[in-house]
């Protein structure tokens, strides 16, 4: 820290996917870092029960489309509930690293928990500037009828403001009582149940096909379930059915990929095989 001159007191920590867990691991095991920038994935199952003495600010970044959305997602109401100072940035993109313009807003939020934890000098001018940003990001999701990412932008004005402004409340109290959000909510309910289901039999068949290292009828699990996926994409306009076809499709493609690399690795070659023969109908199937 001599040779570059650094603050202890504003350790900062990011990375992205295995990378945003190992961050988060480190973060929870030590005590040196003021903040954790996770994207596209949360914590290790064992990291999350040591919460409880978090003295870190946590943000998480995701995209709709990322196979592990709906993992952030629990993670968010997780932190609430260790009482953990965080805040999720949800973009429209896949597991890929936030873009730019994304990352500043992470930092800017960072920058707020500073000042409000007295890390750093408070600064009014960019208190205001960051909570203009988020007011116009608010404002913008709102008039484009994205009522669940309009109200996290207000709750955020809200954070930044320490909730003074009467104006913003209002807001939030309105879109909360609003068919659209009633609407929203519901239907993204709905989709985490019906997302948990096919996960869940995603996953089991796979366990037991592996196994065994074979299909016993030709792969037809994987070629229903891969035909009827495709066909809820195509025939559903509904942005957030596609979603989750795409997170599903992902989610099945890395599956497979990664537990090729492990068998390959570990020689077991009956194993690595069928995940061979697998990918070939998952390539036919999903087009992701």
């Amino acid at each position: 820290s001599t040779e570059y001159n650094l603050n202890p007191s504003e350790l900062y920590i990011s990375g992205f996917s295995g990378g945003a867990r190992l961050a988060s691991s480190i973060a929870v095991n030590s005590v040196a870092f003021q903040g954790v920038i996770a994207c596209g994935a949360s914590f290790y199952a064992v990291d999350k029960f040591a919460l409880q003495d978090a003295s870190f600010s946590y943000v998480g970044m995701v995209g709709d489309t990322d196979m592990n959305y709906q993992e952030m997602i629990r993670n968010e109401e997780w932190l609430n509930k260790m009482m953990v100072k965080n805040t999720l940035f949800v973009s429209h993109q896949g597991h890929t690293w936030p873009s730019q313009k994304e990352m500043l807003r992470a930092f800017d939020w960072l920058q707020i928990q500073a000042f409000k934890n007295s890390i750093r000098k408070s600064n009014e001018t960019t208190i205001k500037k960051i909570y203009e940003d988020n007011l116009n990001i608010a404002d913008s999701l709102k008039g484009n009828s994205e009522m669940i990412l309009a109200i996290a932008e207000y709750e955020r004005c809200n954070v930044i403001n320490d909730s003074k402004d009467e104006k913003i409340k209002t807001i939030i109290e309105s879109i909360k009582k609003s068919k659209e959000y009633k609407n929203q909510i519901a239907k993204r309910d709905e989709i985490s149940v019906l997302e948990n289901e096919i996960t869940n039999s995603i996953f089991d068949q796979f366990d037991k096909e592996l196994k065994v290292a074979k299909s016993d009828n030709d792969f037809k699990f994987w070629k229903t379930e891969l035909k009827k996926l495709e066909d809820r994409k195509t025939k559903s306009k509904d942005v957030a059915i596609k979603n989750m076809v795409d997170r599903l499709q992902f989610m099945t493609k890395a599956l497979v990929y990664e537990t090729a690399q492990e068998n390959k690795r570990s020689f077991q070659n009956d194993k690595l095989l069928y995940c061979i023969e697998l990918e070939k109908v998952i390539q036919l199937y999903g087009k992701k």
